[in-house]
């Protein structure tokens, strides 16, 4: 395990703005405080989230949804294959002939926990292959989006 010690010269508490985004204004605070490296502990309430993280072994991002019965909702590549996680169950859903090579997942919304001005949606892309013997491999990207069918 490699590590430094490290001695803390810089401590900040604060508040944020009711009803501004919450991400827009931590990296706003860290351009203004030039931070380069740091910690951050938040305490609150949001209201809307969308929670997601970066999985380091594959180079891909998965991002957790909730569905209309407010249970959470996975997409993330498994062996080649696309998966959906609710609750405790997960299942691929694409056959075992199609190998899923990359997965990416793009989100436009222009205000979140506000009127929106523009409608949300999020578009995946994947690039897939039929697999099988080499006369009928068939490379192909597929893209779909899906937006919300109401405005908060």
């Amino acid at each position: 395990m490699g590590y430094i010690n490290i001695d803390v010269k810089r401590r900040f508490m604060g508040r944020f703005k009711y009803d501004n985004d919450l991400l827009q204004e931590i990296t706003n605070f860290i351009i203004n405080e030039n931070i380069r490296s740091g910690e951050i502990r938040i305490i609150g309430a949001v209201k809307k989230a969308r929670f997601g993280y970066f999985n380091q072994s594959t180079k891909e991002y998965k991002f957790i949804e909730k569905n209309k019965d407010g249970q959470c909702l996975t997409y993330y590549l498994e062996n080649n294959r696309l998966k959906i996680a609710v609750g405790a169950g997960a299942n691929f859903i694409t056959p075992a002939k199609i190998a899923v090579s990359s997965l990416k997942f793009y989100l436009v919304d222009d205000l979140i926990g506000a009127t929106h001005n523009v409608q949300p949606y999020v578009t995946m892309v994947m690039n897939v292959k039929a697999t099988g013997p080499a006369l009928h491999e068939q490379k192909m990207k597929i893209q779909m989006t899906a937006s919300s069918r109401y405005y908060e």
